[in-house]
């Protein structure tokens, strides 16, 4: 009897979605990045993501596996970055470092976009990873900006569209996976 694994990108793609929706709202509405939004990077966007990286390694999807490492490294190094800080245990990087960390995810992502849009793969999975790439962008440019308030809430709203277009990918692709037996 031959193993089939079931598609793992929905569940990933619903733990980015969700948790940048998530974070999102700070920059729109001011509202903090409690222990619950850091818990979501950690579990869900950050050790989900790893899992679903494997998952697609198992599917032979090199691209899936990349793109879940990779954000799941982002989630957790965002996280830890913070609580490390926070509990005294690191100082806060030199604006520049925080600057580049941001743009180098924006790049990364960036050609991940590229090779979704080279292999044709469908334009609301290309509309996610084009957001994520324009949110790290920004992101970056508003720490070297000085943080202005414009900007916070532009990134705001951009995350809240990306974090739905990744939520919207991620559910769709499980609808669409589901087979109903008669």
């Amino acid at each position: 009897m031959e193993l089939k694994l079931a598609n793992p990108a929905p569940l990933g793609l619903l733990a980015l979605g969700m948790t940048i929706f998530l974070i999102a709202l700070h920059f729109a509405f001011g509202w903090p990045i409690g222990a619950l939004v850091w818990t979501m990077c950690i579990l869900y966007a950050g050790l989900v993501a790893y899992i679903v990286g494997v998952f697609e390694f198992l599917t032979g999807n090199t691209f899936g596996t990349m793109a879940f490492f990779a954000a799941g490294t982002f989630f957790l190094t965002f996280a830890f970055f913070h609580l490390f800080v926070t509990w005294g245990w690191a100082a806060m990087p030199v604006q520049g470092m925080l600057v580049l960390y941001f743009l180098l995810w924006g790049i990364a992502f960036l050609f991940m976009w590229i090779a979704l849009l080279v292999g044709k793969k469908p334009i609301e999975l290309q509309l996610f990873f084009i957001g994520v790439f324009v949110l790290f962008f920004l992101i970056g440019i508003f720490f070297a900006a000085g943080k202005p308030m414009p900007l916070k809430l532009l990134i705001g709203y951009e995350g809240m569209i990306t974090g739905a277009i990744g939520m919207y990918v991620g559910l769709s692709h499980l609808i669409a996976g589901m087979k109903v037996k008669a």
